[in-house]
């Protein structure tokens, strides 16, 4: 039996009406379905949008644009198909916007520079591809890019904000060097399974905030890692798992941080596992440890 019901029907056309809303919230209820309501443009006031968790279809319609007061739109976690519209430029006020998973294709639009109050942007586990867009870079209170388990290309994003703290970048198909960002309160950076190449640059270490570091599955990485890193002190989480070039010996001051709860290094020269608590065995060998 088919208990879906679609949005349009569900709202009754008195609903566009209420013009003074200012927040609209039908998430995580999974009987929802349909498209997103062309009407809801006749609701300017609108600050937060929540259509999240559903089974929503078709795409973002650009009438959404019109909707410039959002500084909230939550649409993930549905299957909704298409492209990104052109029109999100229109969105100047908005904070959070939260587009994936979705079912979403092709590139992310430059247009998204304009958004000059954005902070967080998730576009996690799509069909998205092409180049980051340069027009990122000009979002000066940008924190947080959750855009791992797409298709996009290209190099890696040098020119984010100083204020971003989280950048999930991993399961892509990004190519060239492991460029690094002047990005200071960075908190965590995933960069696992793309097809970036050379070596691990010693400018890591001036991300003196880093608290979690991912370079897992890099099969085109080689080198060792810089002793410069140790510098880290934060670090709570280091994985450089299935990247076979990566070799010599692991900095012994890794396993030494207070904060350093986990850490995983397995390539073809070395696998050792660190934790916070230990006792030197065979396992341990080259963290610390005699052989």
């Amino acid at each position: 039996m088919d208990l879906q019901v679609p949005l349009d029907i569900l709202l009754p056309s008195e609903f566009y009406q209420m013009t003074s809303l200012v927040s609209f919230d039908v998430a995580r209820n999974r009987y929802l379905s349909g498209t997103i309501p062309t009407q809801l443009q006749l609701m300017t006031q609108l600050t937060s949008l929540r259509l999240n968790s559903n089974a929503l279809t078709g795409p973002i319609y650009s009438v959404l644009g019109l909707l410039t007061k959002l500084t909230r739109l939550e649409l993930y976690a549905n299957d909704l198909t298409g492209t990104l519209p052109t029109e999100l430029g229109l969105w100047t006020s908005m904070e959070n916007l939260a587009l994936g998973p979705s079912l979403l294709t092709g590139p992310i639009p430059s247009q998204v520079g304009h958004l000059s109050n954005l902070t967080q942007l998730y576009l996690q586990e799509s069909s998205l591809s092409g180049n980051l867009p340069s027009e990122l870079g000009l979002l000066t209170a940008f924190t947080r890019l959750w855009i791992q388990h797409n298709h996009m290309d290209g190099p890696l994003p040098t020119t984010l904000a100083p204020s971003l703290e989280y950048l999930w970048l991993q399961h892509n198909q990004f190519t060239g060097p492991m460029a690094i960002g002047w990005w200071p309160s960075l908190y965590q950076l995933l960069l696992g399974n793309n097809i970036i190449s050379g070596t691990i640059p010693s400018e890591l270490a001036l991300l003196s905030n880093l608290r979690r570091l991912e370079l897992t599955n890099l099969t085109h990485i080689e080198g060792t890692i810089p002793p410069e890193l140790t510098s880290l002190t934060l670090l709570g989480h280091l994985e450089v798992s299935g990247s076979p070039g990566i070799t010599g010996t692991i900095p012994s001051a890794f396993c030494n941080f207070e904060q350093n709860a986990s850490c995983t290094y397995e390539t073809k020269t070395f696998t050792t596992h660190c934790v916070l608590e230990y006792e030197c065995s065979n396992w341990l060998c080259g963290c610390s440890c005699p052989c």
